[in-house]
């Protein structure tokens, strides 16, 4: 079973609406953003994801220079450690096209061990660079400033169901995300009996992570320098990672789609393209505004799981393979759950042989259609238009021990970073 606890947060004082100290995490914050954040005196990006240097070995390097603004707003007061452990519940009010959604979920710290050989489950690919980075700002800080957002199995909202009651109460924090405008809302729940009725119901759970694989692979590393060092004792809070849990019935637990924008092919007309993979893929142009993002999200929704859109200044082309078992052969190290999805399609069907015909493509990524119909007005050559990944899905490949390639899923919204934090010292 996952191992849960309550834990004391690192927390801004006063409030309660801490927006001003708050940011999106560090990985989605683009140039301007990270003007406006910095320009906020006592924002949590000061010491996430600051100025100066990535090189840990030169002077007043940004690492340093965390560790030291964390330690000024700790004795200054602005930070403080809450005086009891607690379980953190934690609501996310948000908008997605038309619609209003609230997620509701828990902080917990959660025992560390080793992934997708017990209780704890990855579902995506990582790479070195972040993790070096992520480590660099907890070595310095000693402190896990942001989360993992992990999702167990619970159709039917069991475990929240024990919380709601202490929703009822004035939230001890606030935060309205400046970015997404996403509102935050959050309660510590000290009270013994609600938290051991929550360590019993998610005792038997699995937990599947869903964002922050290369934070949780940089805490394990973590423990393992302070094992090295022998400096971890068994009560170190080292031993454990704060996460984000949200059950998988949640009505506001939705799985966004990843688009790929693709320039440096000028010359990959959607009839060339569809030219280079008809041995194998249909093209069927589907009767939608290409300039309609919210009609071209829609569209794409109804499509098969393997199917791909192709939109260009022309339209959208819904690109099928037209044989599951050519599929199934090809992809036959996948379990059936990776191989189905157009995500497996795309990378490993379509793109080798659209490389060659259209050489190396420049790819980026984009959640709404909306947004890949701007950067094609902006002069992007194309896009590849994505149904978003099932949870089931999701859940499945991760305890078939498979990795999606990153990019594949995108959970929205964002865990704000600075409303809970974790001291490691």
């Amino acid at each position: 079973m996952a191992n849960i606890a309550p834990f004391r947060a690192l927390r801004f004082a006063g409030g309660p609406d801490i927006s001003a100290h708050t940011a999106p995490p560090y990985d989605v914050i683009g140039p301007g953003l990270h003007e406006q954040l910095l320009a906020q005196a006592e924002n949590i990006v000061h010491v996430d994801f600051g100025l100066g240097s990535t090189d840990p070995a030169e002077p007043g390097n940004r690492y340093q220079r965390a560790a030291e603004q964390l330690a000024a707003w700790r004795a200054a007061g602005v930070l403080a450690v809450d005086e009891n452990p607690a379980l953190y519940v934690y609501e996310q009010d948000y908008e997605w096209g038309d619609q209003t959604f609230t997620r509701r979920s828990l902080f917990a710290a959660v025992r560390l061990e080793a992934l997708g050989s017990g209780h704890i489950h990855p579902h995506e690919q990582t790479f070195s660079g972040p993790k070096e980075d992520r480590f660099q700002v907890t070595r310095h800080t000693q402190c896990a400033l942001s989360q993992h957002l992990g999702i167990y199995p619970d159709e039917t909202n069991e475990v929240m169901a024990l919380l709601a009651p202490f929703t009822q109460r004035v939230p001890d924090a606030t935060a309205t995300g400046l970015a997404d405008g996403v509102r935050n809302r959050l309660w510590a729940v000290t009270e013994r009996p609600a938290i051991e009725a929550v360590q019993s119901a998610l005792a038997d759970r699995d937990i599947f992570i869903a964002d922050g694989h290369h934070r949780y692979e940089m805490m394990r590393r973590y423990r393992q320098t302070l094992a090295d060092a022998g400096e971890l004792t068994d009560d170190h809070p080292a031993n454990y990672t704060i996460f984000v849990l949200t059950g998988s019935g949640d009505p506001g637990l939705l799985v966004m789609p990843t688009h790929r924008v693709v320039g440096a092919w000028p010359s990959a007309t959607a009839e060339r393209v569809a030219e280079a993979l008809a041995e194998h893929f249909d093209a069927a142009p589907l009767d939608v505004d290409p300039t309609d993002g919210t009609a071209l999200d829609a569209a794409l929704a109804e499509a098969d799981l393997s199917a791909v859109g192709l939109l260009t200044a022309d339209g959208l082309l819904l690109l099928t393979p037209r044989d599951p078992a050519w599929v199934a052969a090809e992809l036959a190290d996948l379990s059936p759950a990776l191989r189905e999805l157009n995500v497996s399609v795309l990378h490993k069907l379509m793109m080798p042989r659209l490389e060659a015909a259209f050489g190396q493509p420049q790819l980026s990524y984009v959640h709404q259609a909306t947004e890949a119909v701007e950067a094609l007005a902006e002069g992007a050559d194309l896009a590849f238009l994505l149904r978003a990944t099932p949870l089931e899905s999701v859940l499945e490949v991760a305890l078939a021990h498979e990795l999606m390639p990153q990019k594949t899923t995108y959970f929205y919204p964002k865990v704000l970073t600075g409303l809970v934090m974790y001291p490691l010292a």
